[in-house]
């Protein structure tokens, strides 16, 4: 677990692996309480991925699902679905179902509750890389971003309130928070679009920032960022 980088949420998932010959490493990511879901009604899975140093398209790891009863699909490397994942910016990363569905093995489709990330074996380069996952899911690929957030800003003694409308964008499902420091942008919290705000705790009087928000749909697609 990953606490420094979160995309959303309090923590994220980082994955440091080395492909020699010969190696099989595979990380696996859970549902909660290891419920299966039915992939079925979905087709895609999708999640952000985060590096310091690029990792090239054909470095990058396989990805594989496994049922409720242990048993895997096939593994598909991630290179078919995806360019490479370019330093210091978070890329989504989306993988269509129907790759499982057309090459299963003996995994039931109707019953996962993991995936993994699995050593390619036409990768044996010795280099060591590390992804910072984060916000797996499975869903319905909706192409259609949503709105930026029209927010409005305002400071109490201690802390500063970013305030918008949600019934603006009824698609919007998180408002991701960020806030300036330098020439770069820090994620200083998300929350659900519905709930209209968030407060930043400053921690003493005086203090001042320069805020953004984004707002995000299910399928992770993201408002135009200024």
């Amino acid at each position: 677990v990953e606490p420094q980088k979160p995309y959303l949420g309090t923590n994220s998932l980082r994955l440091n692996w080395l492909s020699s010959a010969g190696g099989d490493w595979a990380m696996t990511a859970a549902t909660p309480g290891w419920t299966p879901y039915d992939t079925s009604p979905f087709d895609s899975l999708i999640f952000m991925a985060w590096t310091a140093a690029e990792v090239t398209a054909a470095e990058l790891p396989m990805i594989f699902l496994e049922d409720q009863s242990n048993t895997r699909t096939p593994r598909q490397a991630l290179s078919q679905f995806s360019g490479s994942i370019p330093a210091d910016q978070w890329t989504r990363v989306s993988v269509p179902l129907d790759v499982f569905r057309l090459a299963p093995g003996t995994a039931d489709l109707t019953v996962i509750n993991k995936v993994f990330f699995g050593q390619n074996p036409a990768i044996a380069s010795g280099i060591g890389h590390t992804l910072i996952i984060d916000e797996i899911r499975i869903v319905d690929a909706d192409g259609a971003p949503p709105a930026i957030p029209q927010t409005t800003l305002r400071s109490f003694e201690r802390h500063i309130e970013v305030r918008w409308d949600p019934s603006l964008d009824p698609d919007a499902e998180t408002v991701k928070i960020e806030k300036r420091s330098g020439a770069t942008w820090q994620h200083a919290g998300d929350v659900r679009a519905e709930d209209g705000g968030f407060a930043d705790w400053l921690g003493a009087v005086g203090l001042s920032g320069v805020y953004r928000a984004i707002a995000l749909d299910w399928s992770l697609n993201t408002s135009p960022v200024g």
